[in-house]
């Protein structure tokens, strides 16, 4: 998997440059409308939540596989208390 964005979550600029960055990879990769304001929504929520509880998290967007068959992940790091639940907008938890 290789990074190919990292964006400090801090204020509300952090998240729509999240969102416009979301929908740039996307076009890059040649994903549909649809796809990449699926993707760029899902980013931005997360973000949102982040910003919202712990004002200093960072988001790594990565690639892995090769074109036709890849697929794109977020994932984000922060240091704070809060340990975030399925019940919490915008997150889903997967099952080990």
């Amino acid at each position: 998997m290789r990074e190919i964005i990292g964006i400090t979550l801090e204020n509300e600029m952090d998240l729509i440059l999240a969102h416009k960055r979301s929908m740039q990879i996307g076009e890059q990769l040649g994903l549909t409308v649809a796809t990449r304001t699926t993707l760029a929504t899902a980013v931005s929520e997360v973000a949102r939540t982040v910003i919202d509880f712990t004002n200093e998290g960072r988001l790594s967007l990565c690639i892995s596989g090769k074109f036709p068959r890849f697929s794109i992940n977020a994932g984000i790091t922060f240091d704070s208390d809060h340990v975030f639940k399925e019940t919490d907008e915008g997150f889903f938890m997967p099952k080990s």
